[in-house]
């Protein structure tokens, strides 16, 4: 990758996912932001280029896992210390983010951290160390 490593304005990334419309999303960790990178050239000549307003305020504390839906115009950002998420819708053309709801803290659970996530077709399920699997319905895009 060209330019490797790169400047990212990001404090602690842990956790990272393509969109299918060639932009790296990245979760900062210290930060609780989200960083968004335009993926350009291929090879060697690969580079990444943070898009206008990135990285983008999650609403939560130690933001630490992402899942986009799947035609990738919804993120979920999984705050492990507030125990909520933060829905945001994706442009597709500019991969800007916009956040459309963050979950009021403890919404998933009120100890343990958030560890993990993945979206399965109308719910995100997310992983807490005292709370094994929470789903919550992800139909409208708003974090419910």
């Amino acid at each position: 990758m060209s330019g490797n490593p790169f400047t990212s304005g990001l404090t602690q990334t842990v956790y990272s996912v393509l969109h299918p419309n060639g932009f790296y999303l990245v979760a900062d960790r210290s930060g609780n932001r989200v960083g968004v990178y335009q993926i350009s050239g291929s090879g060697a000549a690969t580079t990444l280029t943070a898009i206008a307003g990135s990285p983008f305020a999650s609403g939560g504390t130690l933001t630490d896992v992402l899942a986009l839906n799947q035609s990738g115009a919804f993120l979920f950002a999984a705050n492990g210390s507030s125990r909520n998420l933060t829905t945001f819708s994706v442009n597709a053309t500019t991969g800007v983010l916009t956040a459309l709801g963050t979950q009021p803290a403890d919404t998933l659970g009120t100890s343990g951290r958030l560890t993990g996530m993945g979206y399965f077709q109308a719910n995100v399920q997310v992983n807490c160390a005292s709370n094994p699997v929470v789903t919550t319905n992800a139909d409208s895009g708003a974090g419910s």
